[in-house]
């Protein structure tokens, strides 16, 4: 439906940088590529959820994700990968991913799981400025009448009071 920035989480974009996009992929193929053709960014860093909360799950998001990663000639052996349950995994992914890269306008792109979501938080909280987030909006989720999802596990993920202590 929209692909925009986060309200309050844009970073400065300067035109005479080229544009890096991180793009945290999960089951929402279409919309990462939507994403990726709106914003043709200089520069793609795909990165899964690995490994995967349930082992089938990682043949749906490569089937998922298949036309944009054909699209970049990225082999799935050689995508960028982080543990889809720990927020500092995350975190520590994208310190490593933007360190020393000032020439660059950074974008990062939310669409794998929760606690990954949450660990792209811990990191814009350290390095407010220099990213933004953009997410691609769904038009409509599919209604199915009447369905019954079970309950899956819980995780304990974190506990904020453990972060970083940072001025917001």
């Amino acid at each position: 439906n929209s692909i925009s920035e986060i309200e309050t989480f844009s970073g400065e974009n300067l035109s005479s940088r080229d544009t890096k996009l991180i793009l945290f992929l999960n089951f929402e193929g279409r919309r990462a590529t939507a994403l990726w053709q709106e914003l043709q960014p200089h520069i793609t860093i795909p990165i899964l959820p690995y490994p995967s909360v349930k082992k089938e799950w990682d043949i749906i998001v490569q089937n998922q994700n298949k036309l944009l990663l054909s699209t970049l000639n990225i082999r799935w052996e050689d995508i960028k990968k982080v543990n889809p349950l720990n927020t500092d995994d995350t975190k520590n992914l994208l310190i490593e991913l933007t360190r020393n890269q000032e020439n660059y306008n950074f974008i990062i792109a939310p669409l794998g799981t929760k606690p990954q979501v949450l660990g792209i938080f811990k990191f814009w909280r350290l390095f407010q400025n220099e990213i933004s987030i953009q997410y691609p909006s769904p038009i409509h989720y599919k209604d199915i009448p009447n369905t019954i999802f079970p309950t899956e596990k819980t995780w304990f993920i974190d506990k904020s009071s453990e972060w970083e202590v940072v001025d917001i």
